[in-house]
């Protein structure tokens, strides 16, 4: 009788290798876009900065400096955004094999 009242949920605590393949590709893009973003953030802010510093002191090297920064962060905003396509491709990779493991059809997990 105790063993109709308790079930057995080990089965909750199982997850297939590809389900955390996909997980752990997901956390390094997610690394990556924060990563990238927060020095584009840096560089981006650094180069505003320095720019208005070098306008106001009339100084060429200060100004060659801010182009740089400005120029790198860009290239940086760009990687973020593609980190950003990345995780949502896997999350869609992940959203269907929960439908195909449960025995939904694909249409109905887009």
């Amino acid at each position: 009788m105790k063993a109709m009242a308790v079930p057995n949920i080990t089965y909750f605590g199982y997850r297939s290798e590809s389900d955390t393949e996909l997980r752990r590709s997901r956390m390094k893009w997610f690394a990556l876009m924060l990563v990238s973003g927060a020095v584009a953030a840096g560089a981006g802010i650094s180069g505003l900065i320095l720019g208005l510093t070098a306008w106001e002191l009339a100084n060429s090297r200060l100004s060659t400096s801010a182009a740089l920064l400005l120029a790198i962060s860009f290239p940086l905003l760009f990687l973020m955004a593609h980190c950003m396509d990345k995780i949502g491709e896997i999350e869609k990779a992940i959203r269907l094999e929960y439908c195909r493991k449960h025995g939904l059809h694909d249409e109905d997990c887009k």
